[in-house]
Order: C-alpha cells, then structure tokens, then sequence
C-alpha cells in the first residue's frame, strides 16, 4: 500500500485528491477496469456512516507488517481488516450504541446510533481516534460523547474513553458562558488530528430549538484532556457543524476552517450562522480557540436562517436571499416585465429602481427572475444550510470553497475575509446575464448571476 489514508478526504485540506498513486491510474483504469476483489463484512449495524481508512505497513504483535483497512460502525464497533485478503484481524466494542428513535431520526433512517464520524489516525504513533455515543440503556436521554483511542496494531485501547460531557466554552467579551450537554448534539463531521490535539466538531439533534448551536471540541492527546472549546453561537442559535460529514479544513499554516449551518448570524455577539470561519488553535497550558476571521455569503437585510425563523416574532419577514442575488433587483426587473407580485415584497418596493421599456435579453433572464421570485414566495432560502458542504482549502490558489444547498460555489481568500467589515457583506446587484466569474477578492463567489462590481475586482 503505498499511500495511507489517516483522515477524511485523504489529506487536512480535504481535497479528496491521491497525488501518489502509482497503481489505480486513470491510463489503467481505463484500458483494464476496475473488479471486485473482495467485500468487508460489518455485521452489527446494517448502515455505515464513518468513511473507510487504511494504513501501509503496520507492524503488527507476532512482528510482521500488514496493509490494514479500519471501519467504524454505528453499532461502536472499530474494525480491521487485511488490505491484501480482506479478513478481519481485530474488532473492538466500545459501548452501547443509542437505539434508532424518532427523537433524533425523523425519518428513522438508522437502526443504531454510535460512531458517526470518520476517525482520524496517527500514523507515527500508532493510534486511531475515534467519537463514540454511548448510552447504558441504549437511550437518547442517557447517551453522552466519549474519545477513544485505539492501537492500530491489535485494537487496543490506550487510555480509557474520555467523556465530553460538561465541557465548557466561556466566550470574549462577556458573552453568556455554554456548557456542553451530548443530549443535544449530533457528532457527523468528520475528526481532525492537529498540533498533537483531536478537533472534535458538533452539530445539534434539533436546529431550529434555542440549544440549537455548532461546537467544536481539541482534545490533548498527550494530557489526554480537555484542552479548547468554540461555539458557533452563543447569543442567538444554531450554526451547527455537521458539513455533511466531512471534517474542517486546516491550511499549512494551521488556520482551521469550518463552514457552520442555519443559525443566528452577528459576529459581534459571538453568533456565526452560516459562515465560513476561521479559527486557530492555540496550544499550551491556557490552550483555546480564536477567531481569526469569517465571511458570510448573505447580507444581514436578508439572511435568516432556520433558527432565526424559528425565533422571529415577525412572521411576515421576507425569507433570506444569498449575497449574489439582490432582492430588490429581482423585484424590480419583475415589476418592469409584468410579473405579479404579492404583498411579501411590499417592504422592498422603495427601494426597486424600475426601468421602462422590455429589453432584448428578456426571454434569458425571465426564467432566472422567475426562479427567484418563487423562490421567496416559497422560502426556500430559509434552510440553505451553508454549512452542509465541507471546506476545501486550495493551496495552489490559497482559497476555501464553501457550498451549500443554494447550489452556488463560494471560493473565499483566506487572508482577506472579514473581521467584523459589513462592507463587504453587502448584496451584489443582479443583471441581465448568465455569464459565471471568479472573484479574486474576499467576497468570490462562482454564480449563474454576474456581479456589479465586476469592473472594480479582477476576474477570470
């Protein structure tokens, strides 16, 4: 085997990309294919959400070397299995998962709910870290987040599971202290092994109740301790971190990105509802985590998320719209080609400058106007959950791509995202075009709707 997979995606940045691969090449795939050599048996739980990883060379007990593959399961269970044969070498139990329960499964999709999350493995040392929900009874109101650590050679624990319960996250500036309750939390993304610490991030079982919020936890994995915590909200709700199971980014200089979901969004407060943010860790004896910078694609006017929705007291406030598209521009090119309207976008009508007069380009952003437009009378853009794709860290072009439902790729520059500038918050303007550009400033964004600014940023 001659590359290891430690981590999800292959490597810190995410990339998904194998550079080394000498092997399964795309000249051989495609003049020998690909077969089935053998399949890996998980017989506790028939629905896997943790990826696969693998490690070249492990020495094992009896002194020979292996290729391991290592599966976690929803059942608790860390498997291993040979890369060459496909047998099971080790498996090791680690508590009693929490039984499949509309509590926390709406849809009940899962019969069993324990390891979530892909591991993280140390290669030097041996050691694969995993998250593991644990409950004596199998239910949701006793389940509580442990860390293991295992040896990759035999299973083995090296220290007893470390329990997260009750961690706590006092915030800057006053801000209401949090206290970390598993009960209320989902643990899907994937962990992170940096600076000898594990980062541990957290969704939450229910996004739209006021607990609702994102953490992310660095365990010592030397002290074996609680070391830091951040929580994307604190003020307001929601942000959860969950990136659909991927885990953060971390650049070469050890700038940690997470892209958080629904939730409350004023930085000033300590609520980063989806946003793209940026963290560093800082080790040591008072070890805590530090935002650096953020950016958000929607504009204060008009983002609100699932959990500002919930918590709004004005229910006829318009739902929100990302930063590309501006609503009173969609308002105003609708006003101009005899689109109806309803009394939803009454607020906004000072504000649309409407031109006279039909335009040859027309029949090509009608259905673009029209897509909006329906797209506010329905609220789809209150549960675009930004945080629902995971960062990506572009080294080569020092970029973060951040996606979300809205279907639009946000490349953000990491040394100019904002800290605490609304400036750079404000909407782009929508014209009469469906051509795609890049950005090259803080405020990049791939879009099917060009921005105003175009002239003042450099494009490609």
């Amino acid at each position: 085997m001659p590359t290891s997979v430690t981590t999800r995606s292959y490597d810190h940045a995410r990339t998904g990309a194998n550079n080394s691969e000498t092997v399964l090449t795309a000249t051989a795939v495609r003049t020998k294919g690909i077969v089935k050599l053998f399949s890996l048996r998980i017989p506790d739980d028939p629905r896997l959400e943790a990826q696969p990883l693998a490690v070249g060379g492990v020495r094992m007990a009896d002194g020979k070397t292996r290729d391991l593959i290592f599966q976690a399961s929803m059942g608790n269970w860390v498997y291993a299995f040979d890369a060459v044969t496909g047998h099971q070498i080790w498996a090791t139990n680690l508590g009693r998962p929490i039984v499949g329960t509309r509590a926390i499964d709406g849809h009940m999709t899962n019969v069993r709910w324990g390891i979530l999350s892909t591991p993280v493995i140390d290669e030097g040392a041996g050691i694969l870290y995993a998250c593991v929900w644990i409950s004596n009874d199998g239910s949701v109101a006793k389940g509580q987040h442990f860390l293991a650590a295992l040896r990759i050679r035999d299973g083995s624990k090296v220290h007893g599971l470390l329990n997260l319960e009750g961690a706590v996250y006092t915030p800057p500036s006053g801000l209401p202290v949090q206290k970390f309750v598993s009960a209320q939390r989902k643990q899907r993304s994937a962990l992170t092994l940096t600076q000898n610490h594990v980062l541990i991030p957290f969704g939450t079982i229910a996004e739209t109740s006021k607990t609702a919020r994102g953490w992310l936890i660095a365990v010592d994995v030397h002290a074996w301790r609680l070391a830091a915590t951040w929580c994307s909200t604190v003020t307001g709700a929601g942000g959860g971190l969950w990136q659909s199971g991927a885990g953060p980014a971390v650049a070469p200089d050890g700038s940690i990105y997470v892209i958080t979901g629904n939730g409350a969004f004023s930085p000033q407060h300590g609520d980063f509802g989806e946003s793209i943010v940026r963290l560093a860790l800082r080790t040591g004896h008072h070890a805590h985590f530090e935002v650096t910078s953020w950016w958000a694609p929607w504009t204060d006017a008009n983002r609100v998320g699932a959990a500002a929705v919930a918590a709004a007291a004005d229910d006829d406030d318009e739902a929100a719209l990302p930063s590309n598209v501006s609503l009173p521009s969609v308002i105003a090119h609708a006003r101009r080609m005899g689109m109806p309207l309803k009394p939803l976008h009454a607020r906004e009508m000072p504000h649309a400058a409407v031109t006279s007069g039909r335009s040859a380009t027309d029949a090509q952003i009608a259905p673009i106007v029209a897509h909006h437009m329906e797209a506010m009378n329905e609220s789809m853009w209150s549960d675009q959950d930004f945080g629902s794709g995971g960062p990506v860290y572009v080294a080569s072009a020092h970029a973060v791509l951040a996606a979300g439902k809205d279907g639009v790729l946000y490349p953000a520059m990491p040394m100019r995202l904002a800290t605490r500038n609304r400036a750079i918050l404000r909407p782009a303007i929508l014209r009469r075009t469906t051509t795609s550009f890049i950005c090259r400033r803080s405020c990049t964004r791939i879009s099917i709707l060009a921005c105003r600014r175009r002239r003042r940023h450099r494009w490609s």
